[in-house]
Formats: C-alpha cells, sequence, structure tokens
C-alpha cells in the first residue's frame, strides 16, 4: 500500500502541471517535466549541469526547431515534495517528444562530443536524482483566445 505522503505528492505534482503548465502559444503543446531531487547537498554541482549541459542542449534544440521552450523552476524542499527542480522541455506535439532522442543525439555529439561537462567531476548519480518524471499536455493557456 503507497504511503499517504505518497499520495500527497502525486495530488501536487497534478495540481502543478494543470496550474502553471505553459506559457506557449500552441494549445496542443506537449511538455515533459522532470522533478529533481539534490543529493549529499551537491546543489552546485546540479546547477552547473542544468546551466552547462542541459540547457545548452535545450538552446540549440529551440534554434532547431526540435524544441518550443524550455524552463527551470526551482523550488524549496519541504515534508511533503523533496525536489528542488522542475526541468520542462515544451514540444509543439506528441510526435515530437517521440521523435526527441534521435533529434536530441546529433546535438549532444556536435556540442559536447567527449560528454556533458560536470563540476568537481561529480557525475548526475551522485549529486542528482528525479524520481518524477511526467508529460502533460497544454489544457489552458494565457494567449488562448475565448
Amino acid at each position: 500500500m503507497k504511503s499517504p505522503l505518497y499520495f500527497s505528492l502525486k495530488t501536487i505534482v497534478a495540481a502543478f502541471i494543470f496550474a502553471v503548465v505553459s506559457p506557449s502559444v500552441n494549445a496542443q503543446s506537449v511538455w515533459i517535466m522532470d522533478f529533481v531531487e539534490v543529493k549529499n547537498g551537491k546543489e552546485a554541482e546540479v546547477a552547473y549541469f542544468i546551466r552547462e549541459n542541459w540547457q545548452v542542449f535545450r538552446v540549440e534544440a529551440q534554434k532547431q526547431g526540435i524544441i518550443t521552450s524550455y524552463k527551470v523552476l526551482k523550488t524549496t524542499p519541504d515534508s511533503t515534495a523533496a525536489f528542488r527542480y522542475i526541468l520542462m522541455t515544451e514540444y509543439a506535439d506528441s510526435t515530437a517528444v517521440r521523435l526527441s532522442e534521435e533529434r536530441f543525439r546529433p546535438i549532444l555529439k556536435a556540442l559536447r562530443p567527449n560528454g556533458p561537462q560536470f563540476l568537481n567531476e561529480s557525475r548526475p548519480k551522485d549529486f542528482w536524482q528525479i524520481p518524477i518524471s511526467k508529460e502533460a499536455t497544454t489544457f489552458i493557456h494565457s494567449n488562448e483566445k475565448k
């Protein structure tokens, strides 16, 4: 049986998805969201990895039209949710999501031919975990015409 905390966290995630997902133009866009927990107090390593890898790849992917937009939200962990960052990538539609791995591969090879850059030689398994990864479609958007 799942603990009440598990269900509470799922409720928070669901509410977040429907409340703040998108400043995109397309009401049918799809968001992939990764909820990141910092491990072992390695906040600097996580921030470095996000800026020097995750963001760099998305800047190029956006230039190439592979993604529509991206965001990184920073939160304060608490007793109901331990995550610190929410990494959000917006795709035009579900087809773009399905093709994202193969489309990102050349970007990763071109920008980081020797692999991702790390601070202090820490690897992701040492500084973060992603207990929740969620896909959501835009339901309502502020730019939507009534």
